[in-house]
């Protein structure tokens, strides 16, 4: 009878935590957020924790009025004999990119494209809010009843 019980009491943390966890991503209807920077102008950009860099993306106009809203992160370090530069800026086009690199000449090239707000930061996300909201409700849920 005390188990029955048990579960009737946390049924509605349950819901609630479930509840939130959806609504966190139905009412996300804000404009992609994207760190917005070069190094060669902000020498903090290397290092992408900065959120004065931090911007919503703007929307993209073309001259027959139509309109392309930006789709991902985008981050690119140049290296070059030593020096570094680093570009972080808003996506218009193409997919995910974990991590890219290319040589060119004596000129090495890293990309790495994400569609998260924030995402091109210095620290890549390992997981969303929205696993972390289901790994505490499963740990909540399995490990304490």
């Amino acid at each position: 009878m005390r188990e029955s019980f048990c579960l009737l009491e946390m049924f509605p943390l349950r819901l609630l935590l479930i509840a939130l966890t959806f609504s966190s991503s139905i009412f996300d209807v804000t404009a992609l957020q994207c760190f917005q920077c070069n190094s060669v102008a902000s020498p903090d950009c290397l290092y992408g924790n900065n959120t004065l860099h931090l911007w919503p993306c703007p929307v993209l106009y073309s001259s027959n009025f139509s309109s392309t809203e930006a789709i991902a992160c985008r981050k690119s370090e140049n290296t070059d004999n030593e020096r570094r530069m680093v570009a972080r800026d808003c996506a218009y086009s193409g997919e995910d990119v974990p991590e890219r690199k290319m040589q060119v000449g004596s000129m090495e090239i890293i990309i790495y494209q994400c569609h998260d707000d924030a995402c091109n930061s210095a620290l890549r996300p390992s997981f969303t809010i929205i696993t972390a909201v289901l790994f505490v409700e499963f740990f909540y849920l399995f490990i304490f009843h």
